[in-house]
């Protein structure tokens, strides 16, 4: 059966690992990590273009240092994150509307919850800073708000730029001769060239600046980072633009050829005879003027079409959107989306400065899910005069309507496994209805997860043609067969930007390389999923690949990127309470992304690691991450973010109409449609069960021990087969029975009832605690969730070494929560998990009578298993493949047709009987 997730041991919730501490002599005592505490006695006082916000440490750090506090005001603010070392911070205004704050302490486990909120104030305005100057050194204020700044010193007949201070309170300015001249708190720490000086520029973080050399030769102030500086050489430099990793600059000749020095790439402009560069404070592009006039943008520059004549100086405006030009008159113009200011020409002026912070920030709302796997129905609780209505697509869709409707910059994205291993109501109208029901959530964007390649890849290129939102996928080999475009006329492709809000929001995705092994080989056609974290030539391939995606939205002008991740957070480290699974591995190799959002192994979390947001939600629509983040679009940083995890909800008073409840109806209506058209067929009573069979919980039992079920499922294959043995994946089973995702129509059906346990699922049966006694009805629509993909009976001959080495592949990745467990029929055997894997772990193998299995080529057996695993998927490649192998029934009937017949006796039981022992 086709599996999909990895679920990563025995920890969930963001507050229960454990660690040891040994002292010499001692013995062993256990620490508990948890969450940080609140911060304490948080304060707000109005500051320039903004708020000062100050906090006390919190009572406890949860026995792990806290790394980053976040500062949150709410809606309209910016939310903004500073290391755990700091007290108070700086906080932009989005409005000048009056906040409150409360703020997060953040350690390994994640985000603790939030202070008490601040007193309400009112920020300042922030401060603007337009100075010009001509050549005797005198300054003319024209909209400075720091003051006025005294002569300087020294004249000039020209000068080449001007840098503003950290503190805004000043400036430097390149005059002729290469002099550097300091204003108000400046002070010159720059090394001279010996190539003469011919521009000055910021450095990307802001905290500096480069002197650039005609011939290239480059200096970095202190606080600026160090380039490779390159000799005098023949060709002719206008001037230089540091990039945003802040390794590198970009050196622009007179005939648009662009230099890389550092680790900036090379380049070129369109032909012509530049005179002028005017740097992004993005670091990701930058205006070049000709001679004639031309503004030529590159990179993320905005495209400018008005002419720039005669300049003698620029000045980049506060939005970082354009440009102020003064021209040999005095004139001062305002090129790209800025407005013009107070004052447009100062007589004799040959130099403009702007002393102000280049800046714009924006409050965005990302809404993020993963895993949806087809659960499309929601559930209806009434208790206390209300109803209540949880997940499923008509809560989800209005959960994320109300979230846009409080911020219109809101964004939607989806993780991967959207469907594939879903409900009936999705899979026997062949994933259709989940499509549907990402429509009407309003998803932005979504890449590809394991479970969209269930199927061939036709049938993804027609799901694509009938999705209205974006897909990317950044680590595929190849996108030629997924060539489909969605309902919109737009193809899957490495990376896509959204743009909302005045905010332009990059996405690139990866899928999970364990791809290959979890669905029927050839579904993937000629397509390789590359692995990031491979140490071979093919991995450090994959990782350029990726990063090129997320260089690419980036020079198209993307402000933040956000990278959708199909793999999963595993555990905590019980040793120092680090987060583990392969999406934390991958999070440090996203250089550029800002934001990273998991799936795959269907657990909560939520943290920072290496400056990133990181975040995932369990499957089925159980929960959603809403995401509030600050960006400055003027310099494409993310100031901050933090992460709710949301139970999608809608409350109304009891009786309240379907109509009436705020629920999305289009996805009611397509339920209801659906449901119309699926009763007839998996409403259909086919005996009945003593109680629930176990199934999922974390870790997923399945996928680590022998269940009751997976016996049920090995022993009628075996038996319908006519074999010896009888293997098949514990990942290939993926509900309860009753099936906990199916809903019938037929309320005669009697069903369990159960209530949640969300909060670090930790039963057997799953995130849901049987509140109910049995026996319960079964239905064929509880068979077809349980046994979603369709997989036929497969029987084929293996030797004793064969079933040895299947069961070894079988509990290899018990760590990881693998589908290929065993559930097995016919056989008995023992494993050691104190043993490495693939290194012996299995100790003991005989058939149900006790008779030993020999790991011996000589001795044969006939087995009975499943296509996708006789084909070598989950890594079962002993089996053969399938041209040695008979393929029979479709799995799901045979175990149908057994229930049928137990039934006849009066309820199923499914039990456990030893078959398998677990050690460790």
């Amino acid at each position: 059966m086709k599996t999909s997730i990895r679920i990563n041991s025995m920890f969930v919730a963001l507050a229960f690992a454990l660690a040891l501490v040994v002292a010499p002599g001692t013995a062993t005592a256990a620490v508990t990590f948890s969450l940080p505490s609140a911060p304490q006695n948080v304060t707000a006082v109005p500051a320039a273009g903004g708020f000062t916000v100050s906090w006390e440490a919190p009572s406890s750090n949860g026995n792990t240092p806290v790394t980053q506090f976040v500062v949150d005001g709410g809606h309209g603010t910016c939310v903004t994150t500073v290391p755990g070392s700091e007290r108070s911070a700086f906080v932009p205004a989005v409005n000048s509307s009056a906040a409150s704050f409360k703020v997060y302490a953040v350690n390994n486990q994640g985000f603790g919850p939030g202070s008490t909120a601040s007193v309400s104030v009112i920020p300042q305005a922030a401060k603007a800073g337009f100075f010009a100057v001509d050549n005797m050194g005198v300054t003319t204020n024209i909209g400075s708000t720091t003051g006025n700044f005294a002569k300087l010193r020294i004249r000039s007949s020209a000068y080449f730029g001007s840098v503003s201070t950290p503190s805004g309170n000043g400036a430097w300015l390149l005059a002729n001769g290469g002099r550097i001249v300091a204003l108000g708190d400046a002070t010159v720490t720059s090394s001279p060239l010996t190539d003469p000086a011919i521009q000055i520029v910021s450095s990307y973080n802001r905290l500096g600046y480069y002197v650039i050399g005609k011939n290239g030769q480059v200096s970095a102030s202190a606080n600026a980072p160090v380039i490779e500086s390159t000799s005098p050489s023949s060709r002719v430099v206008i001037g230089g633009v540091p990039t945003s990793s802040g390794k590198g600059i970009w050196l622009v000749r007179t005939n648009g050829k662009i230099d890389g020095i550092g680790d900036a790439t090379s380049g070129a402009l369109a032909k012509g005879q530049y005179v002028r560069v005017v740097p992004r404070a993005t670091g990701d592009g930058f205006w070049a003027i000709t001679k004639a006039g031309k503004v030529v943008s590159f990179g993320d520059a905005p495209t400018i079409t008005a002419l720039a004549l005669n300049v003698k100086d620029t000045a980049l405006a506060a939005n970082g959107d354009g440009f102020y030009a003064l021209n040999n008159s005095g004139s001062i113009s305002a090129l790209g989306d800025v407005a013009p200011l107070a004052v447009t020409s100062v007589s004799g002026a040959i130099a403009l400065v702007n002393t102000a912070k280049v800046s714009d920030v924006k409050d965005i709302q990302i809404d993020a899910f993963s895993d949806f796997h087809g659960a499309l129905d929601y559930t209806k609780t009434t208790a206390a005069g209300f109803d209540t209505y949880t997940s499923g697509s008509p809560v989800l869709a209005a959960n994320f309507a109300a979230d846009r409707a409080l911020n219109p910059a809101t964004f939607t994205f989806a993780s991967g496994d959207n469907w594939g291993a879903a409900p009936p109501l999705s899979t026997v109208f062949d994933e259709m209805p989940s499509v549907e029901a990402l429509n009407f959530m309003g998803v932005d964007v979504s890449t590809f997860g394991n479970h969209e390649h269930d199927k061939p890849l036709a049938n993804v290129n027609a799901r694509i043609a009938a999705s209205k939102y974006k897909w990317v996928v950044s680590n595929y080999s190849s996108l030629a067969e997924i060539n489909a475009r969605n309902f919109n006329g737009i193809a899957a492709a490495p990376w896509t930007i959204v743009d909302r809000g005045g905010v332009k929001v990059g996405v690139i995705g990866l899928n999970t390389p364990e791809t290959k092994e979890v669905v029927f080989p050839g579904n993937l056609g000629g397509i390789t999923i590359g692995d990031v974290l491979g140490t071979n030539a093919a991995g450090t391939a994959t990782k350029t690949q990726v990063k090129a995606a997320i260089k690419a939205a980036r020079q198209a002008g993307a402000d933040v990127v956000v990278s959708l991740v199909h793999e999963g957070f595993g555990q905590f480290n019980a040793d120092n309470s680090a987060a583990e699974g392969r999406l934390l591995d991958i999070v440090p190799l996203l250089e550029g992304s800002d934001i990273v959002l998991g799936g795959h192994s269907h657990l909560k979390y939520a943290g920072i690691v290496s400056n990133k947001l990181v975040a995932e939600t369990p499957n089925a629509g159980t929960l959603y991450n809403r995401i509030r983040a600050c960006v400055d679009t003027a310099t494409h940083k993310t100031l901050g973010s933090r992460v709710e995890h949301v139970t999608p909800t809608v409350k109304v008073p009891a009786g309240t109409a379907l109509a009436a409840t705020g629920m999305n109806q289009d996805a009611i209506a397509s339920i209801a449609a659906y449901k119309a058209n699926l009763g007839t067929k998996y409403n259909v009573v086919i005996g009945s069960i003593a109680d629930v069979a176990p199934n999922g919980g974390t870790p997923a039992i399945q996928r680590n021990y022998e269940t009751g079920l997976g016996n049920y499922i090995a022993d009628n294959l075996r038996t319908a087969m006519g074999t010896q043995l009888a293997i098949t994946n514990g990942g290939g089973i993926r509900d309860m029975l009753p099936a906990k995702t199916f809903v019938p129509t037929n309320a005669s059906i009697v069903r369990p009832s159960w209530s949640s346990l969300q909060s670090g699922y930790t039963t057997s049966s799953g995130p849901w605690k049987v509140t109910s006694s049995g026996p319960y009805t079964l239905t064929v629509g509880d068979v077809a969730t349980v046994l979603p993909f369709g997989n036929t009976a497969a029987t084929t001959t293996i030797t004793g070494a064969d079933v040895w080495a299947a069961l070894e592949n079988g509990v290899s990745q018990i760590s990881l929560g693998a589908g290929r467990f065993p559930q097995v029929s016919g056989l008995k055997f023992t494993f050691d998990m104190s043993i490495a894997a693939n290194s012996g772990r299995v100790t003991a193998v005989t058939l149900t009578d006790g008779t030993p299995i020999p790991k011996s080529t000589a001795v044969t057996y006939t087995l009975a298993t499943n296509d996708f695993m006789v084909a070598g998927g989950d890594g079962y490649t002993m089996f053969g493949g399938l041209a040695k192998a008979r393929t029979r029934d479709v799995l799901e009937t045979v175990v149908r047709e057994a229930i049928i017949r137990d039934s006849a006796n009066g309820p199923v039981v499914m039990s456990t009987d030893g078959r398998i022992t677990r050690i460790g």
